[in-house]
């Protein structure tokens, strides 16, 4: 039976550990990873799912850093939207959708603001949202930041490809000219 228990317990601390998010870091007296906990249970209960969310892994994390203040915005408006959802117990799904946003759109959107030029350059310190330590992170690329414009590199090669193109077509129009006037 401890076994057993300890077992149970392990599994619960691993699950608990797996999902661990960066709104979870600051402002602990809102109760955000509790009320998200239980909140999950339910969802899991209602819904017959082992996942109340499409990103349960604390590894999607780790690619997002945020200072102080975007952190504690994070967390303030996941604290409200779960409490909202808590009072309106039928509005359940909404978590789901939440929580996926906040994934998806959120995090890389406030993250982006962090780590991109000309607000960064070489590195920033900020909190890895996977583990809740200030550590120094590498600024993205531009090419990662701004994808729809060309990077330094994309410049040299679309100007030395236009640079070759001209020669040789300056040199075929000369070897032309020459034959013709002969």
């Amino acid at each position: 039976m401890g076994c057993l228990l300890l077992r149970l317990t392990l599994l619960l601390l691993a699950l608990v550990q797996a999902t661990h998010c960066c709104v979870f870091c600051q402002l602990k007296s809102k109760n955000v990873e509790r009320r998200f906990y239980r909140l999950c249970e339910y969802y899991q209960l209602a819904h017959g799912t082992n996942y109340c969310t499409k990103y349960p892994m604390k590894e999607v994390f780790a690619q997002f850093g945020l200072d102080v203040h975007a952190m504690k915005v994070v967390t303030e408006k996941t604290h409200r939207v779960l409490r909202v959802i808590e009072i309106k117990l039928e509005r359940i799904r909404d978590m789901e959708d939440y929580w996926d946003w906040l994934v998806e759109v959120k995090l890389p959107e406030m993250s982006r603001e962090l780590l991109c030029p000309p607000s960064c350059y070489e590195t920033t310190k900020v909190i890895n949202c996977s583990t809740c330590k200030t550590q120094a992170m590498r600024c993205w690329s531009r090419k990662t930041c701004y994808p729809e414009q060309m990077d330094l590199s994309d410049t040299r090669i679309l100007l030395a490809g236009g640079s070759a193109i001209s020669m040789v077509a300056g040199i075929l129009i000369c070897v032309a000219e020459f034959r013709y006037t002969k």
